[in-house]
């Protein structure tokens, strides 16, 4: 089936045009009494079907576009050297804090579980003893549990949520749908 013209608008198609009375085969060049054969198209054997892929794990964490703000701090606080001394270094430890807990605070979801990193300590959660979850304005998201626990989710808000959706399998509902 190779490119053929039209015949009303001289365009190129690359589809084959449908048979119609004059592109019938006409008995002349075979011997009395023989009809061709009609033509069956060839059966198609379906491709095997991959498996639906499983839902992977998602990292939620804090853009590394914050790392702007500790920098900026840190060299604000070395103008403050001349006039304070050597106890103004001390000070840049507040902004290597905030670094480290920009780079620390995550929130990973699957299937099963729900796990939110803070600076210090790691909770892993099963989605079955997720009620819900909680959000407050301009807040991180908290999953609400069965006793009245409320687990902080770090860089979970509501323009995550259909990301936190496709990783939970769907436990959590995509607002956006």
């Amino acid at each position: 089936m190779g490119q053929e013209s039209s015949r009303s608008t001289g365009q190129t198609s690359n589809f084959a045009r449908a048979p119609d009375a004059t592109d019938q085969c006409d008995d002349a060049g075979m011997p009395d009494g023989e009809t061709p054969e009609p033509q069956t198209p060839e059966p198609q054997t379906p491709e095997p079907q991959t498996p639906a892929p499983q839902a992977q794990a998602v990292v939620i964490r804090i853009s590394p576009m914050a790392q702007f703000a500790p920098a900026f701090l840190a060299v604000s606080i070395l103008v403050l050297v001349p006039a304070f001394g050597n106890w103004a270094l001390v000070l840049l430890l507040i902004p290597a804090l905030v670094s480290v807990a920009i780079i620390r605070l995550r929130t990973v979801a699957d299937r099963d579980a729900v796990t939110a990193r803070s600076l210090l300590t790691s909770k892993t959660v099963p989605w079955s003893q997720v009620e819900g979850l909680r959000f407050t304005r301009g807040g991180w998201a908290r999953a609400c549990g069965a006793g009245g626990d409320a687990l902080l989710l770090p860089a979970v808000t509501f323009a995550t949520l259909p990301r936190l959706t496709a990783a939970s399998a769907g436990r959590v509902p995509n607002p956006y749908r």
